[in-house]
């Protein structure tokens, strides 16, 4: 599990109002009185649960993500997707004991020790359960925002980006990890792209630090390769179209790691999968 959140930086989602600890298994609204609830040591402002999830691929990764060591090894060995993000590299130089810092949308992954996990499902690494569009933290109370993948969930990318810079305090850090040649995959749903000119424009509040392919041009091509394949060998009877695709995935995953040179083209941006981006938030102007 993250690093739990220190609660004195935690405000009611609803009047933006301090909450306090009511008792072992409560905190409530000094303001407003409403009640949010503890349940195996994460706090809950809002959950999905199973019944949520509709897409019947994002239900296998469901049950997968139980085991969050297993699926990330999944991940990273069987996705078309060669992720080259130097993340480590990031909470090294950005992240002690010290810093408040966060991750949205974490699902069950647990990247580090030092930083507090949030996610719309109760996973078991989660620490806050909430709904990122309105993060129950307060005004300048957190050092970084990591969001890997993320912002094509949810319905205002522009609106959680508004939240991170509120939350984030003056001289934070956000990293953005945002897709661009994908094809659809509901977690539990999804709703856009972002060229690495419209990923400039998400940030616009922000002082850009580094913009840069976070997964190259094979990962965007073979991801869209699989997808067709199995259009095509499924023969339009949708039953079996997961399984084909998944079949087709551990075939021709190794693919992907032609990225490893292909990554390092200028014009490997116009077809990349996606697109990493650190940047600040500064005084205004």
């Amino acid at each position: 599990m993250g690093k739990s959140i220190n609660v004195k930086l935690l405000i009611c989602p609803h009047c933006k109002s301090k909450v306090k600890i009511k008792n072992l298994k409560k905190i409530s609204c000094s303001n407003c009185h409403t009640e949010f609830y503890y349940e195996k040591n994460k706090i809950l402002f809002k959950k999905f649960n199973k019944g949520d999830v509709i897409d019947e691929l994002d239900k296998l990764k469901t049950l997968f993500k139980k085991w969050s060591k297993l699926y990330d090894l999944l991940i990273k060995v069987l996705s078309p997707v060669l992720i080259q993000m130097n993340l480590k590299k990031f909470i090294k130089e950005n992240i002690n004991d010290e810093t408040v810092a966060i991750n949205l949308g974490s699902g069950n992954s647990n990247i580090s020790e030092k930083i507090t996990n949030v996610d719309i499902f109760p996973y078991e690494n989660v620490n806050i359960c909430c709904d990122i569009n309105n993060i129950p933290l307060a005004k300048a109370s957190v050092d970084v925002v990591i969001n890997i993948a993320v912002l094509e969930h949810v319905t205002s990318p522009e609106n959680v980006v508004n939240e991170i810079y509120r939350i984030l305090k003056t001289g934070g850090i956000v990293y953005t990890y945002f897709p661009f040649m994908q094809p659809y995959h509901a977690s539990p749903y999804d709703y856009s792209r972002r060229t690495i000119e419209g990923l400039k424009i998400l940030h616009k509040m922000f002082d850009i630090k580094e913009l840069r392919i976070g997964a190259g041009p094979t990962s965007g091509f073979l991801w869209v390769l699989q997808e067709w394949l199995a259009i095509v060998f499924s023969f339009g009877i949708k039953k079996i179209h997961h399984y084909v695709y998944l079949l087709i995935m551990v075939v021709t995953f190794p693919l992907k790691y032609l990225d490893l040179i292909l990554s390092k083209f200028h014009t490997s941006k116009n077809i990349s999968s996606a697109f990493t981006i650190i940047a600040q938030k500064n005084d205004p102007i």
